[in-house]
């Protein structure tokens, strides 16, 4: 085996163990969901300090679930921080960058914020 094979093994070994030390197991998968129903409910009751918890709990379980940096985002601009509001959403779009819901709420808090430029180009 030459060195060159001997480094395409290592790097594809390496790569094989990123990937499966990076991927989400389906009981993070499951606890992640959890957290993320029992949020929307809070959520929904406007218990949104328990509700931030849940979400939180959601994505320490899985870090890419944007769903849950969604309905972070609507809790945060609804107590009109939208700086942190901005950044649930953008981490949301890091994650999916085809989310429409992601850029229509980051261009709602632009208008929010009377950044109408931003929001025309938002949106």
């Amino acid at each position: 085996m030459t060195h060159s094979s001997k480094l395409n093994y290592l790097v594809i070994g390496c790569l094989f163990l990123n990937c499966a030390c990076g991927s989400v197991s389906k009981e993070d998968r499951q606890a992640a969901e959890d957290h993320f129903r029992i949020g929307l409910q809070a959520k929904d009751e406007q218990f949104y300090g328990d509700a931030l918890m849940q979400f939180d709990s959601a994505l320490v379980r899985n870090p890419e679930h944007f769903m849950t940096l969604l309905h972070q985002g609507l809790i945060y601009a609804a107590t009109q921080n939208y700086d942190k509001s901005n950044e649930s959403y953008e981490k949301a779009l890091e994650i999916n960058p085809d989310f429409l819901d992601g850029w229509y709420n980051l261009g709602n808090n632009a208008l929010r914020q009377l950044r109408f430029n931003d929001a025309v180009g938002i949106y």
